[in-house]
């Protein structure tokens, strides 16, 4: 099933074409970027279509409404904590924080360039030689924790997720979070993104 067809599947259960249309749209934040949902489809407020993958995340959340069950984890989690998140373990490390750890080793101040191009909130967090949180949809965080190469020690770059995130995404769609956000960071520095929009093209 390609991307378009669950996207109309997911506009359909939100919008049922039999349902007296009570809410002719929703406007929803990814990232802090206005965004419109409608039984017409999902666009950038003002602007064009959005990517499909990030539509799908956006419609999963609004079905969802943060009523899913799910793992209420007592602080940030890791990918790898997630339930039934071991078969895309791999995947995610390979697509997201290693990513991120080759595009921006020794360029710190591009990462932070970067991070606050999505909006991301400084944190002083001890450990780590940069740490950002985002709000990537209301009351859904992310949090970043990176550490540049320094003598033997490769770079190392940690997402963390808010403790409610089962609650409004499931593992998929969490996964798909992560890579997206790792997109987003690299297409801003002018790095090809690999999940969002078209070869070379910028989601934002």
């Amino acid at each position: 099933m390609g991307y378009r067809q669950v996207i109309e599947e997911y506009l359909e259960e939100i919008f049922p074409a039999k349902a007296p249309l009570k809410i002719p749209q929703y406007r929803l934040f990814f990232f802090e970027r206005p965004v419109l949902l409608s039984r017409a489809g999902i666009l950038w407020e003002g602007q064009d279509e959005v990517p499909e993958t990030i539509a799908i995340i956006l419609l999963k959340y609004l079905i969802y409404g943060g009523k899913r069950e799910g793992v209420y984890y007592p602080d940030w989690v890791g990918f790898r904590d997630i339930k039934d998140s071991s078969p895309f373990q791999g995947a995610f490390r390979n697509n997201v924080e290693f990513r991120i750890e080759r595009y921006f080793a020794q360029n710190t101040h591009g990462l932070m360039k970067a991070c606050e191009g999505l909006k991301g909130k400084r944190l002083k967090m001890e450990g780590y030689d940069i740490s950002y949180e985002f709000l990537a949809l209301p009351q859904v965080g992310l949090r970043l924790l990176y550490n540049d190469a320094e003598d033997i020690f490769p770079p190392q770059a940690k997402l963390l997720f808010s403790k409610d995130i089962e609650r409004f995404l499931d593992v998929e769609c969490i996964a798909g979070l992560g890579w997206i956000f790792a997109d987003l960071l690299l297409s801003s520095s002018g790095f090809k993104t690999t999940f969002t929009g078209r070869p070379n093209a910028t989601p934002f």
